[in-house]
């Protein structure tokens, strides 16, 4: 089960209960497209070492990083 609807929800719709402002939903929104879209090339059944071999991993991570700088802040 997933931990959000952010993936089928804009995250802007949860600026006030867990996130600050438009800046957080933005990041927020980049990490959600990046993952979604090496889910649609591994699938639900591929193996861990698939999706972090994929080639879109290392964005999944870039935007991560950015994202936790975000809402660190």
């Amino acid at each position: 089960m997933d931990d959000t609807p952010w993936d089928l929800v804009d995250p802007v719709t949860s600026i006030g209960t867990i996130l600050r402002d438009g800046q957080e939903s933005d990041v927020i929104r980049d990490v959600v497209a990046a993952v979604v879209a090496v889910s649609e090339r591994q699938g639900s059944m591929s193996s861990d070492a698939a999706w972090f071999s994929d080639s879109g991993w290392s964005e999944v991570r870039r935007l991560a990083t950015k994202a936790l700088a975000c809402l660190a802040r």
